[in-house]
């Protein structure tokens, strides 16, 4: 009876490992056959003619900028990273009246130089500059537009070295809208980072400079939205 039990236990031990056996072997020639391999961005040194989507969470850097902007935030800003060199520019508004939401009565920009691109990321300065509604506005028409046709790549554009710039801005019903670029070196993706480093030059010109250089910079904007909004 004993022996019976031990050769029933075999046969089944011995089944189990041919099942396991089958099962490999079909496994591996399903792999042989070619099985295909999940969906990757292959490698070209080509540019994307617009703004790639990026979440706002889960960047060292940009988290670390964002909390040091806090609500200095809406208009339209830019993170600016490479060796080096860390700067954030953010156009914004505040106090309202007549619940009229999308005019604040006071508006902004504010400049920051940051001692590194970490997670500890500090403002070695940290600069608010009046300005008027109609520039704030122009600043926001210009970065609405260009940040609502972000869209993925279909190519891997990223390299080792050059820079990352980082564009937000609010836009009425759909929220915050995020994207970024990587060392453009031509188009609508390199005009706004200009347009961006324009604003920080403006926060850093005198006083008696300025007027010049906000006429100057609406027109750009408001070019620059122009050209976006026409673009395929």
């Amino acid at each position: 009876m004993f022996c019976s039990v031990f050769r029933q236990t075999d046969a089944r031990n011995l089944l189990t490992v041919k099942k396991f056996a089958v099962c490999l072997v079909v496994l591996t020639a399903a792999h042989c056959l070619g099985v295909p391999d999940p969906v990757r961005l292959k490698y070209e040194p080509s540019e994307p003619k617009f703004l790639v989507p990026v979440g706002p969470y889960g960047r060292d850097y940009e988290e670390a900028v964002r909390k040091i902007l806090d609500k200095r935030w809406g208009f339209g800003t830019m993170i600016y990273e490479t060796v080096g060199k860390f700067f954030a520019v953010s156009v914004w508004g505040k106090d309202y009246a007549n619940y009229d939401y999308d005019h604040p009565l006071h508006n902004f920009i504010t400049y920051l130089e940051l001692d590194g691109a970490s997670g500890d990321a500090k403002a070695t300065k940290d600069v608010d500059v009046p300005i008027d509604i109609d520039f704030a506005i122009a600043v926001q028409r210009a970065w609405a537009t260009m940040l609502l046709k972000s869209r993925y790549p279909e190519k891997s554009f990223l390299g080792a070295d050059g820079y990352t710039a980082e564009f937000s801005v609010e836009v009425r019903s759909v929220g915050g809208v995020y994207a970024y670029t990587w060392s453009p070196s031509g188009g609508l993706t390199k005009e706004i980072v200009e347009l961006g480093s324009a604003l920080a030059d403006y926060c850093k010109a005198p006083g008696e400079e300025r007027p010049k250089l906000r006429q100057n910079l609406i027109a750009r904007l408001k070019d620059f939205e122009q050209k976006a909004a026409k673009a395929r």
